[in-house]
């Protein structure tokens, strides 16, 4: 049987309201509550968070292409330190494209700059650029 992860069983002692209920490892025993509407509470937090976790695996799946094209054009360094592989499938797609239009690193990092520059100087603020701001790189 799979041990149940630390953190999750901290999150399900919240849910249930219970914070000094000790929990035990799955094993069909789970939480000992007063009401049946806990166990059904716990199935239902427990399939959201499967869903968001396989989803979650899905876009990572989907991004490690991109992401393999950027880190060898502009260095792994680069993808990590940016958190680009959490930007979404479409963001790397994009960002992977323009890598390959910009091979060089120091050219590519003064593009994104002054893109940021330019979104600074027209009162925009300075979230993370856009899909749209990263197809302009290529062309700038």
């Amino acid at each position: 049987m799979v041990d149940e992860c630390q953190q999750y069983i901290k999150k399900k002692r919240s849910w249930l309201g219970r914070p000094n209920v000790e929990a035990e490892p799955q094993g069909g025993r789970g939480i000992h509550t007063d009401s049946g509407d806990a166990g059904v509470m716990d199935t239902k937090q427990w399939e959201r968070f499967i869903g968001i976790a396989e989803s979650g695996i899905e876009v990572m799946k989907q991004c490690l292409a991109p992401l393999t094209k950027i880190s060898g054009y502009w260095g792994i360094e680069e993808v990590r330190h940016y958190q680009w592989a959490s930007t979404g499938w479409k963001f790397c797609k994009t960002l992977g494209t323009a890598a390959s239009r910009i091979p060089n690193w120091e050219e590519a990092s003064v593009k994104l700059n002054q893109l940021l520059l330019n979104r600074i100087t027209n009162g925009q603020s300075l979230r993370p650029l856009s899909t749209y701001q990263i197809r302009r790189l290529g062309t700038t």
